[in-house]
């Protein structure tokens, strides 16, 4: 591939990465298709998850990681889901922090039964 045609791709392939129209919802990077049951998983990137266990629940320096503090909540808090997101890509991502609150509210009232299942399953991992 030569320098020109890898720089168009890698273009195309950001603005899929960066495009929250309603056309490109199933593309965009928070979200994923479960393989077996085709499901589309909004915000439930494996990748998001993984950050977000990982920086809340296993690490000794989080609040979560204390077993009394885990047993207060029983889901997954949306501002700190959205904190999950906006820093799994270090600074790259820590701009659109409140516009991924914003999409996550609207997916909410949209689907709220499922972005609450995901919630409730992604604090369940945790624990």
């Amino acid at each position: 591939m030569s320098p020109q045609d890898h720089e168009q791709f890698m273009k195309a392939q950001q603005v899929v990465l960066y495009d929250t129209s309603q056309e490109n919802f199933a593309n965009y990077f928070l979200n994923w298709r479960d393989p077996i049951t085709k499901e589309l998983v909004l915000f439930g990137h494996p990748a998001i998850a993984g950050t977000h266990l990982e920086g809340w629940y296993n690490n000794p320096l989080s609040p979560v990681y204390e077993e009394s503090f885990r047993q207060k909540i029983s889901t997954t808090p949306d501002r700190m889901f959205t904190l999950s997101v906006a820093s799994f890509g270090g600074e790259s991502y820590a701009h659109i922090k409140q516009g991924v609150y914003t999409m996550l509210m609207a997916a909410c009232e949209m689907h709220p039964e499922k972005i609450d299942k995901f919630l409730f399953d992604l604090h369940q991992w945790g624990l």
